[in-house]
């Protein structure tokens, strides 16, 4: 499956805007702090609206506009951000990731941590929890790399991004990817 290249550029882009120009990161209700594999991050689906996105995660966001795509994102600096990328109106990219701390490294994030795949995995989750969870070949030691898992029969991603050290590196985003 081929992800959409404007989704990824349009979020890309969102997300390479300095934390600093006013974006803010959401509180996140105790109910939306869910992940379901391939289908939504703290309560915003894919193929959901901006707009609900908007009215989900709360103000705060700062998007730019690639048409037909666009891409807002919720950031907290240090403590991480959410972002969600829409094409033709309806969310085709959702992620959340850690803050990066400049050099390397990555900053803990309280409230995105919280937000958890089956009550197990979030940002910040050592990489061995996620082997464990998901068993998968690592074909790289070092360096960055990332696990996908595809929805049978859905034309859906969900992916784990990560550096390389061994097993304590975390998991630095998680990113759904919808195909359009």
């Amino acid at each position: 499956m081929r992800r959409s290249a404007f989704a990824v550029l349009a979020l890309a882009a969102a997300l390479a805007v300095p934390a600093t120009v006013g974006a803010a990161l959401p509180k996140i209700p105790k109910v939306n702090r869910t992940i379901v594999l391939g289908k939504s991050i703290a309560g915003v689906r894919l193929g959901d609206t901006l707009k609900r996105a908007k009215t989900v995660w709360g103000p705060g966001s700062k998007c730019t506009s690639f048409p037909p795509n666009t891409g807002c994102y919720w950031s907290g600096g240090k403590l991480g951000q959410l972002g969600a990328t829409a094409k033709n109106g309806r969310i085709v990219t959702l992620t959340i990731q850690l803050g990066h701390k400049p050099g390397l490294g990555y900053y803990p994030a309280p409230l995105l941590s919280q937000v958890k795949l089956a009550g197990k995995i979030a940002v910040g989750t050592p990489v061995a929890k996620l082997k464990a969870t998901y068993a998968f070949p690592v074909l790289n030691t070092t360096g960055n790399t990332s696990f996908s898992i595809y929805a049978a029969g859905h034309k859906v991603e969900t992916s784990f991004s990560f550096d390389l050290d061994g097993k304590t590196e975390p998991i630095w985003a998680i990113t759904l990817y919808g195909y359009s």
